[in-house]
């Protein structure tokens, strides 16, 4: 192993939070660390499911419990709009707040980190759509993580412009939190979320492995990332279940095993970036109001096949992460990788292709176009034209759970 490509005139830059709480506990103690930043009042973003079901009494008992007053902003929805920063910004500046913390999956973090970084820098959610266009660091945040996406610990947000319905992605290093929290105790989920959250991973996991911007840093937080999601996606699925944040399930290891997979998984496209998937998957989200993670599982494979000739050798890196056996060559490794993929869509209840999904085919010349003026495209591993993404959604809207 080494560089699989050569460094720029400055070497690589590796982004990550100043601090990271992970495992048993780490949320009870994070009360202490806030405390020490000389914090005295958050902005809690989060979502209303969270909120009346009692997740975010959780979080707000280590506030109090350390004398940390707070405002609660539930006002975001699985994907994030415009609007709903702009709300949130609103209610930061009405109720003088010193600090934000988001609580939640990736829609309350992208939603916190945008709003942060409009404090701080002004303008309009367009101004800084692409990468690091933020002149100033972003008001601080506390990102607590529910769901394994990672977006509490990136400097990556994606919000809906819900008048063009597409998905704007900034890619910011001034966005990153200041501190991030990974406690297994609050990756409690429906299954169908822990399953588009664990597939979600599994494809940051895979798109930063194949990234034109990955090094050795990266490659290795992404293998194992791939390795952890695919030894115990499965286990956290067939027992989760939202029962409250108090009762603790009985497999809590498969939890915390995918909550350190996501945490890799982070740590690698947070540096290495993404690709052709989240292109695509970001511009049926966005139009269609689609859970992230699921559009992502549903166009994983169909991008695979379509960026292995770039990325012979690295397939078969990914095979070996996922304890595939029995192949011997490239050829055969991308059909065992496709089928494992398949086959966990299918285990884990998630739809086969698009069609299932409610996508429309007249659509995907709208898609493709805004997929290529996607920040995420520009480290994916083979370049496609506009052609080849209308090709690959019309692949995925029809594909099923074997591989053809």
């Amino acid at each position: 192993m080494g560089y699989r490509y050569e460094p720029g005139p400055h070497g690589y830059a590796f982004h990550m939070p100043p601090v990271s709480l992970i495992g048993a506990n780490s949320l009870p103690s994070s009360g202490e660390v806030i405390s020490r930043l000389g914090f005295k009042k958050a902005l809690l973003v989060t979502d209303k499911f969270l909120s009346q079901r009692g997740g975010s009494g959780f979080v707000i008992s280590v506030l109090v419990d350390n004398g940390i007053d707070y405002h609660v902003y539930d006002g975001v929805s699985s994907n994030p709009t415009r609007s709903e920063v702009e709300r949130g910004l609103e209610a930061l500046n009405e109720h003088g707040c010193d600090f934000i913390l988001s609580f939640g999956g990736g829609s309350p973090h992208d939603a916190a980190k945008v709003i942060g970084l409009l404090k701080t820098n002004g303008g309009k959610i367009h101004d800084y759509v692409g990468v690091n266009l933020a002149k100033v660091k972003a008001f601080p945040l506390v990102a607590v993580g529910t769901t394994g996406t990672a977006s509490e610990m990136t400097r990556f947000a994606c919000i809906t412009d819900e008048d063009r319905m597409s998905k704007l992605s900034i890619i910011d290093d001034m966005m990153t939190p200041v501190v991030t929290v990974e406690d297994p105790a609050v990756l409690k989920m429906p299954r169908h979320l822990t399953a588009a959250t664990g597939m979600d991973c599994l494809t940051h996991a895979i798109e930063a492995y194949l990234s034109t911007h990955s090094n050795p840093v990266t490659d290795a937080n992404a293998l194992h990332s791939i390795k952890l999601t695919s030894s115990f996606l499965k286990q956290a699925h067939a027992t989760s279940n939202y029962t409250g944040l108090d009762e603790r399930k009985a497999n809590s290891r498969a939890r915390d095993m995918m909550g350190y997979a996501s945490y890799l998984a982070g740590m690698a496209f947070n540096n290495a970036g993404l690709g052709l998937t989240h292109a695509m998957s970001h511009q049926i989200g966005g139009l269609y109001n689609l859970p992230h993670g699921v559009c992502c599982a549903v166009l994983l494979p169909t991008v695979l096949r379509f960026n292995a000739p770039a990325k012979v050798e690295h397939i078969m890196d990914i095979a070996n992460a996922m304890g595939l056996k029995g192949w011997e060559d490239s050829s055969s490794a991308l059909r065992m990788v496709t089928s494992f993929v398949l086959d966990l869509n299918r285990d884990l209840g998630l739809p086969r292709n698009l069609e299932e999904m409610g996508v429309e085919t007249e659509d995907f010349g709208l898609m493709a176009e805004n997929a290529m003026k996607d920040s995420c495209l520009v480290t994916n591993c083979r370049a496609p034209s506009k052609e080849d993404i209308i090709s690959l959604f019309e692949t995925a809207f029809t594909q099923d759970f074997e591989w053809k």
